[in-house]
């Protein structure tokens, strides 16, 4: 009994090593197998990251112009209103008024009536100096002639 016994615990432990055996075989092709899957996985598990990342930069990066865009387009759009509507008043506006025409013409019309007044008052008084300066020359002259024929001036 003992022997049998004993044959038994060894077979016993023969299967179980055998078993043991086949699971370390198991296991080695199972750590093999989840090795090379695991080195491909972070492979591309690193890429798949990897270009996430970048798409992500690049998808703000879109989302910033877009926005830039916007921006811009609203205020060029604002500004051209704003600017727009001020140059065509001050484009009308900015000719001469007609007020400022009719009070510019009539100080112009009032000038030359002024200068007419003037001359008309002015004229008798203009030929009275000229008619002075006739006489002063005459007399002037009549000096220089004595001078000339050596006749002594007052001297």
């Amino acid at each position: 009994m003992d022997f049998q016994q004993l044959l038994v615990v060894n077979q016993q432990g023969i299967i179980a090593m055998e078993v043991i055996r086949k699971n370390n075989l198991e296991l080695i092709r199972a750590v093999d197998r989840a090795q090379m899957v695991t080195v491909s996985a972070l492979r591309v598990a690193v890429t798949v990251a990897g270009a996430l990342y970048n798409q992500k930069i690049v998808l703000e990066k879109v989302q910033l112009l877009n926005e830039t865009t916007n921006n811009m387009i609203s205020a060029t759009s604002r500004m051209l209103k704003e600017q727009g509507t001020a140059i065509q008043r001050e484009a009308v506006e900015a000719s001469v008024s007609p007020d400022t025409l009719k009070q510019a013409f009539a100080d112009t019309l009032s000038a030359l009536d002024d200068i007419s007044t003037y001359k008309a008052k002015a004229l008798p008084q203009m030929a009275q100096t000229i008619q002075d300066f006739r006489t002063i020359a005459e007399e002037g002259e009549r000096q220089l002639t004595k001078m000339e024929k050596g006749q002594n001036v007052g001297f």
